[in-house]
This record gives C-alpha cells, structure tokens and sequence, in this order.
C-alpha cells in the first residue's frame, strides 16, 4: 500500500504444527557384551547383527518396559506492520512492529510431567511425583494418593508470553547526495521458540514411565550487534547453597563411629550421606543427588566489526576480502546440547566468551588473469600466455575454550554437589599458549593450579579465556586453456591445497563443547612433612600426618591442623596445597582432513 512518501506493508502467518517421535529409549533391545567368541567375555565383532548370527553366542541385552511416543503439538500466531518512509532523496527510514503469540507446547495425549520447585513439598520427601506438575488437561491427579502431582497453569505446564511485541527500526543515508556514500544502520528485537527436548524428556517422568563504491571497487564497513536474552540454560537446582558449600564438603568425613556431625536419634554417629542430604534444597526427595532443570535466565550478546571489500581489475582479474573482528560472550553454552551450568545460583558465573565466538576471521579469494601475449611467437604465446593464477586464503582464530577440573585427588572442591564443570586457579604472568617447540602442544602446562583453591568456591579461571586452534590456509591454483583444433580444447590446471604446509589442528582433539581436561595429581603423603599435605585449614597450616602419634592426620577436633589431630583430614580441610599439573595437558592429538599439503594436477579434453 503505497501513500505518498510512505510504502505500508500488513501480514499475518498463523500455524498448526505437530512432532511424533518416540523418546531414546532401548525399545529394539541395547546389546552390551557378548560370550562365546574366542571364549572371551566381551569380545564382539564390533557389529551387533554379526555378533547375533555367530554360533555358540551368548548376548546380554535389556529392552524397555514401555515404548513412549512424544506427540507434541504447538501453534504458531504473528502479525506484523511496517513502512518504508522515504523522508527525502537522501534519507529512507523503514520501522515497524511485529507481534508473536507463540504458546508453550504440549503433549496431545496430556501424559507427561514437569518438575517445578514450587510444588516441591519436603514433608512428601522422595514420594513418586513430588514436585511434579501435571497437565490439567487430564481432569485428575494420575499421581497415586498421597504422592503429589499438582495441576499446570495449562497443558504445556508452564505460563505463556503474550506480550512479544518485537519493533523494528533502520535507515539509509546518502551523506552526499551523490550516490557514491551509503549509511546503513538497523536494530530490532526478535523472538523464537526453544528446542523440544526440555519437554520431550518429560514424557519419562512419573508416573508415566520408572558501503563505498566506484566503477570498479566496493567498500562495506558494518557494525553487527545482538543481545539474546530469556535464553534456555541447563543446571542443577538442587545444588548446595553458597554459604554451605565449605560444610557440604567437610561433612563427608562424617561416620557412625566419629560422630563429627552429631548423632541420631539412637545415639548412632551422622553419617555423610545423611549429613550431606540435610543440605541439598530437595534432599528429602533427591537424597545427596543432583536435579537438573531447565529455565530461561541465559544471556548472551554479539558485537562484530565486519568489513567487504571487492574490487575488479585489467583482464578481468578480481579481488575480494571479507574480515570480521567480533566477541560472542553467554552466560550458558549456545549450542543443542549444552552442559550443566557451574552454579544454579549465580547464571553469570559461567559468562565469558561462549565456545562459538571466533574473534577473528578472515577470508580472501582473487583471479589474476596473466597477458595474452598475442605479439609474441606461437611457442612463448602458447607457453607462457593466458595464464590464470588464483588462490583462497582462510584464516581464523580457533573457538574459545574452558579448562575443567578433570581427574583429581579432590572431588568436588567447589563444594555444589553438581559435580564437573568446576574450574581450577590460574596461574598469574602464565598465557595460554604453550611454549615449548612442540605445537602440537596447545596450551602452557604451567597456567592451571589447585594450590590455593578455597574449597567451596569457584576457581580462578574464566570461562571461555582462552582461544583452541584455528585455521590458516592458502590454496593456489594455475590454469591454462590450449586450442588444439577448431573443435578441442585442453585445459591444465594444477592446484596446491594448504600451499605452505601449516598444520591444521583440530580443537576438538583437545576437549569437546569448548572445554577440555584439566588433571591433578596429588603430593607423595609422608609422616612429618609438611610439603606432603594435601590441604591446609582456616589459617593456613599444612595438614600432614605425624609419626608421633598413632592414626594421626594432622586434622585436629576444632578444625585445626594439629600434630595429634586423627580427624580425617577434610574434616578441617578450607583450602588445597600441594598439588601438580597432570601429564597430556593441552596435547592436540588429531589434524584436520587438509591438515597438510595436497596437490593435485590434471588434464581436461572439451569437444
């Protein structure tokens, strides 16, 4: 619709959508070893169907008591209106507003369950559907009495957003007049749907389941920003508070004959178990295991420097560079599956450049076309003349990583049941980059530590800090076309992949989902040395064993390191000492496809 200086547009789109697929599950029966082959347990062909045809073979499986098929359903509702205003020859403005009703999706058949930590009900403890909510869809609890379940907002269990209203506003400037400028600028806010997963899983809850331009140049220069708020993240909501986390740790020295964390009713020692459960938020229902849960609390924001630049010269040869400088920072993994967030209760302590962030990349291609020679004899012309010559150049930073507390003599040291995901202390003046003469090895061996870790809390290191290998590339090409007759032709052409030979790692040989193993080993222990302890208490003392008294752990009974103390030694353990770097830190152990030089020549015949 066209009034005056304005264009207007009006749309709507409206959706029924459907998904019918059944869950995960061993419905066709897992295999997982096999007996008979070369009389070996295990020993398998390494293909399941030879190994149920071989004579004499014995196979334990399982198979799934019940096959649940997830039959989701979702509609999808938008309208939207915009104007493209051209305020003069020089300035064009295009605003508008679109508006999203995009209701949660829902299971047809109503049978499924989601977790919600309001209607968790510790008087319930571990009953079946404690802090389940239920489609209301079903007109009754299918919990068994007693056992909880409580009715949804709605059939998708959750309450809906209806106030997605998403404007739109950009513009174009000519600062001349002249056609030569281009300004360009835009911004908006855009909503979409999650990932089906989250509610997927669901179903096998209870109690269903157990510009510039010129004739011949072109210059873009951009800038490219995104704030993606209300993202999924992934964590465990029944990890330990922060203010517990030193006590949950601690608590696992307790037994029924130390009785360091109190006695029971009949007068038996707290065990850790039972200590440990009394501080998890859910551990009436949960025990002294982790939950995790799904929520919308994930952020993330994208800022870029983007430049294109094109360019055509003589003989038709061309030019062309694309560069990005940019910074892609989250809060949770930006990718279909991502792992536990480190903290239920602080989303942020996870931020930090997300795996997916490549701060630079750049791209080149040209053509150079050499002279005709055609003033020249027939040989030199035929030889030397009409050759082609092109490359492709591709260089980017490798993707950012996190180093994670893999195998160590402490478990836990953060203290949040969660397990995994913890960061270790970095090493202060220690880069990330190795540098020993061997590139295979990635990361500098010295730039972790456990010594000085406060248990109980995060460690030092960043998310995201430091950038795993990349690319460096640069094909080259030669052609030349020779006329033998009227009718054909030949073509030579020879090309070299990886010309200089750079080594083309692959970053996913050293960690997968952006983060990868950091080991520990612990001190050699020994009686009177101080430099054996592995942790030291409140005010700093190595807790070390001594010889002069018997079962002696250096671990006193006010949670101080004594020289008669038999407490075990977490029991007053605040922070880590002692410890080194394992071996295999940072080793790239795996290249690329066109991780070395390729070349490849040939002839082709056209008639």
């Amino acid at each position: 619709m066209v009034r005056g200086r304005h264009t207007l547009k009006f749309g709507g789109i409206y959706s029924r959508n459907s998904k019918n697929e059944q869950t995960p599950n061993a419905e066709f029966g897992g295999i997982f070893g096999s007996v008979g082959y070369q009389g070996q347990w295990g020993n398998k062909t390494g293909y399941d169907v030879a190994d149920m045809e071989l004579k004499n073979m014995a196979i334990v499986m399982n198979e799934a008591s019940n096959i649940t098929i997830n039959d989701i359903r979702w509609r999808n509702t938008e309208f939207y209106a915009a104007d493209n205003w051209r305020v003069n020859s020089r300035l064009t403005v295009n605003y508008g507003v679109r508006y999203s009703l995009l209701p949660n999706p829902y299971f047809a058949d109503d049978l499924y369950t989601s977790f919600n930590p309001a209607a968790y009900s510790a008087a319930l403890g571990n009953a079946t559907c404690n802090g389940l909510l239920y489609s209301p869809g079903l007109k009754s609890n299918p919990c068994p009495a007693g056992t909880g379940g409580t009715p949804g907002p709605n059939r998708a269990l959750w309450n809906n957003n209806n106030h997605m209203f998403a404007p739109r506003l950009s513009f174009a400037w000519d600062p001349t007049g002249k056609g030569k400028w281009a300004i360009r600028a835009g911004g908006g806010q855009f909503f979409n749907r999650d990932r089906l997963f989250a509610l997927q899983i669901g179903g096998t809850n209870p109690p269903f389941v157990g510009n510039f331009t010129d004739p011949n140049a072109r210059l873009e220069v951009g800038y490219v920003a995104n704030r993606n708020m209300h993202w999924e993240i992934k964590s465990d909501v029944d990890a330990i508070r922060p203010a517990d986390r030193l006590t949950y740790f601690q608590d696992n020295a307790c037994t029924k004959a130390n009785k360091l964390c109190g006695v029971d009713a009949g007068g038996n020692g707290i065990t850790s178990g039972t200590a440990r459960t009394a501080l998890r938020p859910f551990g009436p229902m949960r025990g002294d295991n982790s939950l995790t849960y799904y929520s919308h609390s994930g952020q993330s924001s994208y800022n870029s420097l983007q430049v294109l630049f094109q360019s055509r010269f003589h003989r038709n040869s061309s030019f062309q560079l694309a560069y990005t400088w940019s910074k892609l920072i989250s809060d949770t993994q930006l990718i279909d599956t991502p792992n536990n967030n480190l903290d239920f209760y602080n989303p942020g302590a996870n931020r930090g450049p997300d795996q997916l962030n490549r701060p630079q990349i750049l791209s080149a291609n040209w053509i150079y076309n050499l002279p005709a020679l055609q003033q020249q004899n027939r040989f030199v012309k035929n030889a030397l003349g009409a050759w082609e010559i092109s490359s492709i150049i591709s260089v980017a930073t490798g993707p950012s990583m996190t180093g994670i507390i893999g195998n160590s003599p402490v478990g836990d040291p953060s203290g949040t049941g969660s397990g995994g995901n913890e960061v270790p202390m970095r090493v202060a003046g220690q880069g990330c980059r190795a540098n020993t003469g061997d590139s295979r090895q990635w990361f500098n061996p010295n730039m972790f530590t456990l010594n000085g870790f406060q248990i109980g809390t995060k460690g030092g290191e960043g998310f995201g800090v430091c950038s795993g290998p990349g690319n460096s590339v640069v094909d080259l090409s030669f052609r030349k076309n020779f006329k033998l007759t009227e009718r054909v032709k030949m073509q030579f052409q020879m090309d070299f992949f990886n010309l200089f030979n750079h080594p083309q790692y692959l970053a996913s040989s050293i960690g997968g989902n952006g983060e990868f193993g950091v080991n520990f080993n612990g001190p050699t222990r020994a009686a009177d040395n101080p430099s054996s302890a592995l942790y030291s208490d409140s005010a700093g003392n190595p807790i070390y064993p001594r010889s002069a008294t018997a079962g002696s752990t250096g671990c006193g009974a006010n949670h101080l390191a004594s020289p008669t103390g038999t407490s075990p030694e977490i029991w007053c353990a605040s922070s880590i000492v002692n410890t080194t770097i394992g071996s295999n830190f940072g080793l790239v152990t795996q290249s690329r496809e066109n991780g070395w030089r390729q070349i490849q020549y040939g002839l082709k015949f056209t008639f």
